[in-house]
């Protein structure tokens, strides 16, 4: 899951397409960018908000991500003025929850966008 922030971009749309673009190497455009919700992330400890979109991804898109194991992302970004690096890796929702990939915070995002899914049919 990209996510972050952005010290140049006050417009949330652009900044997930950047970090789509930067943590994962693909350019999304903005207008398949779906809102799910904005919610504060660790209300105990911080004042810190995040959004949440969703979006779809075709067939293309998702081969081209499972061909992406264990190639770094985010060093090959222009510039890279963060350092930052990361991995993409599509594993099933099962795995997540059964071998414990994610934190609670990003198992919460993931059940939103999937439970707004449900929603729709």
């Amino acid at each position: 899951m990209p996510g972050g922030s952005s010290p140049v971009s006050a417009d949330p749309l652009e900044t997930i397409v950047d970090e789509t673009l930067e943590e994962v190497g693909l350019k999304i455009d903005k207008s398949r960018f779906v809102p799910v919700i904005s919610r504060q992330l660790a209300a105990t400890m911080s004042a810190h908000h995040g959004m949440l979109y969703s979006v779809e991804l075709n067939d293309d898109e998702l081969a081209w991500l499972k061909s992406q194991k264990d190639i770094p992302h985010g060093s090959d970004y222009p510039d890279n003025p963060t350092g930052e690096r990361a991995y993409t890796e599509v594993v099933k929702l099962k795995d997540i929850r059964y071998n414990n990939l994610v934190d609670w915070g990003n198992m919460g995002m993931i059940l939103s966008v999937l439970s707004q899914e449900g929603e729709k049919q």
